[in-house]
């Protein structure tokens, strides 16, 4: 079936090792054609960074591209980021945007297609911060919303944003929708 040993022992299932290698879901691999290293380490946001050290268990593709995703925000207001499943698009990219001049203090709206990525990926933001969802993270589905005064990042579903979109066109309060 693939396993080795258990999700809390030292071996990954073959399908997670695959998926951290870079080529899990999305094919190819993704590591070797970026240069990317995979290896685990200690990862710091801007702004966020200098007393928050995000530790990750391994390294993910889109860190690779942070730098170059932020630049060409603070030029323009479109971009088109392309990356496979696993690859931190959900969660570090909106959390690499918070310290952003252009972001100021509105929030960032990040759309998840399902309820439950929704809360997970809140969760995990929530967590790499060393938060409780809520505060600098939380989100907003139908029958369920955890959002604070702090909140910065909020991941809703398609549905809870369409109909935030027919109440206030122009997104007040809102700096970037991912």
């Amino acid at each position: 079936d693939g396993k080795t040993e258990g999700r809390g022992g030292h071996h990954q299932d073959r399908f997670e090792r695959r998926r951290c290698d870079g080529r899990g879901a999305g094919g190819g691999d993704f590591g070797h054609r970026t240069g990317v290293s995979l290896k685990s380490y200690h990862f710091s946001l801007p702004g966020i960074g200098t007393l928050q050290k995000l530790q990750l268990s391994h390294a993910l593709p889109i860190q690779a591209i942070l730098a170059e995703v932020r630049a060409n925000l603070s030029r323009t207001s479109n971009l088109v980021v392309q990356a496979p499943p696993g690859s931190g698009k959900t969660t570090l990219l909106p959390l690499s945007l918070l310290d952003e001049a252009w972001a100021g203090a509105g929030r960032i709206i990040v759309l998840e297609p399902r309820r439950l990525a929704a809360r997970m990926a809140a969760k995990r933001m929530a967590d790499l911060l060393g938060e409780a969802v809520g505060e600098t993270v939380g989100y907003r589905v139908r029958l369920d919303t955890k959002v604070g005064p702090k909140t910065r990042i909020e991941l809703n579903t398609d549905g809870v944003f369409l109909r935030r979109l027919q109440r206030d066109p122009e997104l007040q309060g809102v700096s970037a929708v991912l």
